[in-house]
C-alpha cells in the first residue's frame, strides 16, 4: 500500500460547514478510487493522509495539487506497507476541536514543515511521521467508533447541526 501525507495552506476561508462538504466530496471520490485516509483543518492549513494503490494516489494527487482552494506546502511519501492504516476511512474528517488532546495535525505539520531535514535527514522525518501515523491508527483500531458528541456538547460548541458519520471524538488515553 502506498501512502503520503501533505500539508497545504488554504487560499480562501473555510467554515465548519464548507470543510465538512469538502470532506464528504473527498469521501465519495476516494471510495471510487479505493483510497483511505483522513483530513484535518487547523489554522488555515489542511493536513491530509491518504493511502491506496499507486495509480489511484497519483490520480488523486493530480486533482489535489490543481485545486485552487489551497497551496501545497509539503508532501511526504511514506514507505510501502502491506496493510492500510485506516482501512475503513475513505475520508474521515477529524475536526481540530476533537483532536485537541492528540494535537496530531500540529505534530505532523511541525515534522513536515519545520523539521530541519538537512540536519536530521529525510529518513528520520519519514520514520517520525510513520511512527506517529502507526500510533494514531492503532488508537483508532482500538476505538473505531468513539461516541458522537451529545446535543448539549454541540450546542456548547456553537454547532447545532446533526453530527455526520465522519465526525470523531478523541478521548484519552493518549499514546504519545
Amino acid at each position: 500500500m502506498y501512502s503520503l501525507v501533505y500539508v497545504s495552506q488554504a487560499t480562501q476561508s473555510f467554515d465548519e460547514l464548507s470543510i465538512r462538504n469538502l470532506a464528504n466530496q473527498a469521501y465519495l471520490r476516494n471510495s471510487q478510487l479505493s483510497i483511505t485516509g483522513f483530513l484535518s483543518y487547523y489554522d488555515d492549513q489542511f493536513l491530509q493522509y491518504i493511502e491506496g494503490e499507486k495509480k489511484a494516489l497519483d490520480e488523486l494527487m493530480g486533482f489535489i495539487t490543481t485545486d485552487v482552494r489551497h497551496t501545497i506546502l509539503e508532501v511526504m511519501h511514506l514507505p510501502f506497507s502491506h496493510e492500510r492504516r485506516f482501512a475503513s476511512w475513505h475520508m474521515r474528517y477529524l475536526p481540530s476541536q476533537r483532536m485537541v488532546t492528540v494535537n496530531l495535525e500540529k505534530v505532523l505539520t511541525d515534522v513536515l514543515i519545520k523539521m530541519n531535514k538537512s540536519l536530521y535527514g529525510k529518513e528520520c522525518a519519514v520514520r517520525s511521521v510513520q511512527s506517529i501515523l502507526e500510533k494514531f491508527s492503532s488508537y483508532f483500531a482500538t476505538f473505531p467508533h468513539p461516541p458522537a458528541p451529545s446535543l448539549q456538547q454541540l450546542i456548547d460548541a456553537g454547532n447545532t447541526a446533526t453530527p455526520q458519520p465522519s465526525y470523531i471524538s478523541i478521548t484519552p488515553p493518549l499514546f504519545f
